[in-house]
Order: structure tokens, then sequence, then C-alpha cells
């Protein structure tokens, strides 16, 4: 595909919404405009994406609404990348049918989509039952899977004998308050090893994480992208919910204990403690949760244990995926 092609990517993100479809969809825009000219970039947002992610291309507007607006962007475009959890098939046909190629993301099988790509990036992804016939092709798998620019050329993680630093990071809004669970705990059994707390832009238990603090808490205001990966990777566990950040954790190869925060992230979380990189605390309010917590620490300390798990991390996502999806999706 040359570089005079038109491709438009339609994607939400904020408050409502989450960060994860904006974040990876953003990814798969810079990718992109490394081969293609022309690349826009169409976000259902809020004021605060907007702070976070910009580019010469990108356009933040109620795109399935302002249906008009969105055409005038399609028209005559080589291919439309659809992220969104929101519509049934004649909405995503309204939009593809200006398109020549129509590439739909997909976590959880919510539909029969229109013919094109379909991209499930989850670890689990080929197990699946995707069955919408042969004007489809699919790209399943951790091999797929979209990270952050910073996390395409990756460094070796370093593990180290003990464990001395835990981040602690439950998304951009934690609205299940589990952040200031696990930090008191970790205060409580843990007091001497440093505990880095990320503060979400939607938190809304900020003094309540504050109070909650000792002396070896670090507290982590919203960060970027860029200096997430890096507190990261300074890092000898994370503790977080079950979506992206499980991904980015193995990718750096930092082992990780996973908390399941929403019902949609269950696939996710079991993909990965059956490949063996995470222990798996359960929900925050359910019984042994802390006594669940307290033994994948302690299993964890063992540095041995610690490497078997980074090496299964690292194997599993290598960072390219969006490099794979890009050659595909421009076919060389």
């Amino acid at each position: 595909m040359l570089k005079s092609s038109k491709i438009v990517i339609l994607t939400e993100g904020g408050y409502r919404f989450g960060l994860g479809h904006m974040s990876r969809c953003f990814s798969l825009y810079q990718a992109l405009k490394r081969k293609v000219r022309n690349v826009k970039l169409i976000v259902h947002g809020d004021s605060a994406v907007e702070k976070l992610f910009t580019g010469k291309q990108i356009s933040y507007y109620n795109w399935k609404e302002e249906y008009k607006r969105t055409i005038e962007f399609l028209r005559n475009s080589d291919i439309v990348v659809i992220d969104s959890y929101y519509g049934d098939r004649k909405f995503y046909e309204r939009f593809t049918k200006y398109a020549k190629t129509g590439v739909f993301f997909d976590d959880d099988l919510r539909m029969e989509y229109p013919e094109g790509y379909i991209i499930n990036p989850a670890l689990n992804a080929k197990m699946v039952s995707y069955n919408f016939g042969s004007n489809h092709v699919y790209l399943l798998g951790s091999e797929y899977q979209i990270l952050q620019k910073t996390l395409w050329r990756r460094k070796r993680y370093h593990i180290n004998e003990k464990i001395t630093n835990i981040l602690i990071t439950f998304g951009a809004a934690d609205l299940t308050g589990t952040t200031c669970k696990v930090l008191s705990f970790l205060v409580n059994k843990y007091s001497g090893i440093t505990k880095k707390v990320v503060i979400g832009r939607w938190f809304e238990n900020k003094a309540k994480i504050e109070k909650a603090a000792d002396n070896n808490t670090q507290i982590i205001n919203s960060p970027n992208p860029v200096r997430m990966i890096n507190e990261m990777r300074k890092s000898d566990l994370v503790i977080t919910a079950g979506g992206q950040t499980l991904y980015e954790s193995a990718c750096v190869g930092i082992p990780a204990i996973a908390v399941l925060t929403a019902g949609n992230q269950d696939n996710n979380i079991t993909g990965w403690n059956k490949a063996g990189f995470i222990e798996f605390a359960g929900k925050a309010t359910d019984n042994m949760f802390f006594d669940n917590l307290e033994r994948g620490i302690n299993l964890l300390r063992d540095r041995k244990e610690r490497l078997k798990r980074s090496n299964i991390g690292t194997t599993l996502v290598d960072g390219k995926g969006v490099e794979r999806i890009v050659k595909v999706l421009l076919k060389g």
C-alpha cells in the first residue's frame, strides 16, 4: 500500500470509556504514520484524553452522532479501523461502506462483524470460536498485542535478588477502590518495602490513599505513558487489574499479581494464570483476598520464581504486535 493511501481510525476514550481503546489506537496511529501520510484518528472523548494524546491528525468529537462529519473523513478511504464497544452490525456497516477495507477490534466475540480484518490481541484469543466465514482475516493472540511506543523496542529487565519495590496500579479511575485496600495491606504487612502507588486521572479517593501511605510509599499522580513504563522497569513486582497492564508487565518482564476488578477481565486473567506468568489474588471483596495477596508476594520473593515468570512474559509479549498488524494491513 502506497504512502498516498488514506486510513481512518475511530475509537473512544475518557472517564466513561476508560483509556484502553484509545491507547492501542493511538499506538496503531503512530505506527501507521511511519508508512502512510494520511492517517486520521477520530476520538469520542473528553478534555483529559486530549491532553494525554496529541497529534496533527487527531480529531475529538462524538463521531457516532455527528454522522455526516464522520462520513466526510471516511469518503474514499482505503482502510477504516473501528475500536468500540457500542453499536450493532448496522452501526459498523454504516461506516465501513465508505472504505475499501474494514478493520475491527474485538475483545469478547461481541458480534458478527462485516467483512474485513478482526483483531483480538488477548493471550487466549485463539481459543475463541470465531466462525464468521471466509470473508474475514483473523489476527489473534498476544503476538498482535498493541503496546505503547516506548515498548516497541523493549529493554531487558534485571531481576533483583530481593523485592524492594512494588508498583500498585489500577487504571485511570479505580472505581472499586482496590488501590487503597492493597496499599493499606502492604503498609501493615510489608512496611520495609517501597510501595509505588499510581493515582489515575479520575481517582475520587486520593485523600484516603494518601492517608493510608507510610514513609516508604511514593505517590505517582497521573503519569504519562513513558513514565509509567519507567516506573514499572524500576519495580520488582506489579499488583494490578486484569487488563492492559498485564501485557505491559509481561513485555518488560516484571512478574505480576492480578486482581479481578471487572467481569470482562476474567478470560484475560485466566489465560495469564494458566500461562504461569501471574499470581491471581481474586476480587478485593473476596474473603481470602488478603491471604491470596500475601501468598503471592511471598512466593515471588524467590528470585528464581520471578526469573521464571519474567521469561514466560517476555516470550509471550515481545512488543512487536503493532508492527505485525501494520505489515498485514499494508500487505508488506
